[in-house]
């Protein structure tokens, strides 16, 4: 099929309806055999034989339009709840992975049949076009973050040789391959800024439902306990810890849900500083309180270390974007564009003012502003809960307060399971004891029993760093610490357009991820790939973005 016009940066809606029709009046044919053979697959084979059926057709119409799988993607990312999980004999998987799986036979049989597109090369397109032009590595261009990549999971695949448990461990491996994937499906398919924000939005759409039903799901249990009304949604998780419970949303466990509420709330107070009419600074300001709620009441104590972490290293990080993103032109040092995760049409810099000499950076000064407004924010929104139930509050006040007393601190299960660490990273510290074996080694003292039958054995590794050093020992440790500089090198380009929201969420996380668990999750590997895509400038799999 053909690549349709774009128009500015985004297809109008018109020509969303003409593609659609000409989608429909193409592949006609093949809707109506679907529809027949789906009836005469009910008839024969029953329900079970239906939904493999459907799952095959919808997986050959996302092969036709790898974007709209894409787009499927994001949404999907978050439904890590056990419910959400299939199962073929011992091994567990997601709905994603599926949708992965189908990307990556997309991306080889492009490679195979040599329909690759590539996309942008180094210069710069003008301001408001987003289209596709031949890139000067061609095809078989490798950056340095993806030999980082097939380093590690080099060294990886080697320390599965000496896990207790190997089976297990392969399972990992295989994970961590498919996240992988992910991270290479982004940065080749997506191939223009039009399909980077449209991602960005998905993202930030969904993740306004995932806080909405971790809303839910405290009110639900708050109308039972007080009024005897059952409508709760899912288990209540942790109600020894808060009055009514903790949300997890569509995730595993409350930790989660508050890490990643974490990230469009940075994400939204950068793009609110960036915003440049009342009408989007008060739509991202409404996003950033329903995050900030979310984020509070989750009582999950890394997110809130992150976020106060993450304002106090944004101030730092922007502010060092004033000599990289402006240049001296007449004498004055104009605006950057303005952060508007726009669709359609273009948006232009604001009138620059007569003036010359020195201008304070626009988004850095709006943010400092906004990370004051926020801190005052919160505590307006613990006041409001508190009207509701003072003891909840009161709760989640003390769990507050607790990160800030050392005794807390030297009974936490994660201080323990640390010390853990370090004692079984000693056995075997050249090559670790292989993926996922934090998970099968030892049983760490004076944990909640609660834990033992949740897990079998507790999970003891809750930090990223400690987890690779513990699986891959220093050599993997040594590779992880070149991908994560890899990284970095393409977060520096980072800071034009919407980007400088992106690199503020992946930063609020990582620093969630000192404390709390999450990094092999498909969405944490997203958003790097969504960071890398939009600062790629070196070679990368499937060409460059165009940038505007």
């Amino acid at each position: 099929m053909a690549v349709p016009r774009l128009v500015g940066d985004v297809p109008s809606g018109r020509l969303y309806i003409q593609n659609m029709s000409s989608f429909f009046k193409i592949y006609w044919q093949w809707i109506a055999i679907g529809l027949v053979a789906s009836g005469g697959v009910v008839l024969i084979g029953g329900k079970t034989a239906l939904i493999v059926f459907v799952l095959v057709v919808i997986s050959a119409t996302l092969f036709i339009k790898p974007m709209w799988l894409m787009y499927l993607l994001v949404p999907s990312l978050f439904l890590e709840a056990e419910q959400f999980s299939i199962y073929f004999g011992n091994w567990r998987g997601r709905g994603y992975h599926f949708l992965i799986g189908v990307l990556v036979v997309r991306m080889v049989w492009e490679f195979i049949s040599k329909r690759i597109t590539p996309s942008a090369p180094s210069g710069h397109l003008p301001q408001g076009r987003s289209r596709r032009i031949p890139s000067r590595e061609g095809v078989g261009g490798v950056s340095g973050l993806d030999k980082a990549l097939i380093a590690f999971l080099s060294v990886q695949a080697v320390a599965i040789l000496v896990s207790p448990d190997k089976m297990f461990s392969i399972k990992i491996w295989v994970l961590q391959v498919l996240l992988t994937l992910l991270f290479w499906c982004v940065r080749y398919f997506v191939k223009t800024s039009t399909e980077w924000k449209r991602l960005l939005n998905i993202f930030l759409i969904s993740s306004v439902v995932e806080a909405l039903i971790g809303f839910w799901q405290v009110f639900a249990f708050y109308l039972q306990k007080t009024t005897g009304i059952v409508v709760r949604w899912g288990e209540v998780f942790h109600a020894q810890i808060l009055q009514f419970g903790r949300p997890y949303g569509t995730f595993v466990e409350a930790d989660w849900y508050g890490a990643f509420m974490a990230i469009p709330l940075m994400m939204s107070v950068v793009l609110m500083a960036g915003a440049q009419s009342k009408k989007t600074r008060a739509v991202y300001g409404v996003l950033g309180m329903v995050f900030g709620i979310a984020v509070i009441i989750s009582g999950v104590r890394a997110a809130w270390i992150a976020v106060i972490v993450a304002s106090v290293v944004g101030v730092f990080v922007l502010r060092g974007t004033n000599g990289a993103r402006t240049r001296r032109i007449g004498g004055r040092i104009p605006h950057p564009p303005p952060l508007l995760v726009k669709e359609r049409g273009t948006t232009t810099p604001p009138s620059l003012p007569p003036q010359g000499g020195k201008m304070s950076h626009v988004l850095y000064g709006e943010y400092k502003h906004l990370v004051g407004l926020g801190s005052v924010c919160a505590l307006v929104i613990v006041v409001l809960l508190a009207i509701a139930s003072p003891t909840w509050v009161g709760q989640i006040g003390e769990r507050f307060i607790s990160i800030f007393n050392p005794s807390t601190w030297a009974h936490e299960p994660r201080v323990a399971t640390t010390q853990k660490a370090f004692e079984l990273i000693a056995q075997s510290p050249i090559i670790g004891h292989g993926p996922g074996s934090y998970k099968i080694l030892g049983i760490v003292p004076d944990v909640d029993s609660s834990q033992y039958d949740y897990y079998g054995v507790y999970p003891y590794l809750t930090n990223y760093f400690l987890t690779v050093l513990h699986d891959s020992g220093i050599i993997g440790f040594a590779v992880f610490l070149w991908l994560l500089w890899e990284g970095v090198k393409f977060r520096a380009r980072s800071y034009k357009g919407e980007g400088a929201a992106v690199v503020m969420g992946v930063v609020v996380l990582m620093i969630a991820y000192l404390i709390t668990t999450g990094f092999w999750l498909g969405m944490t590997w997203f958003l790097f790939a969504l960071l890398c895509t939009n600062s790629s400038r070196t070679r990368r799999i499937g060409g460059r973005m165009a940038h505007e």
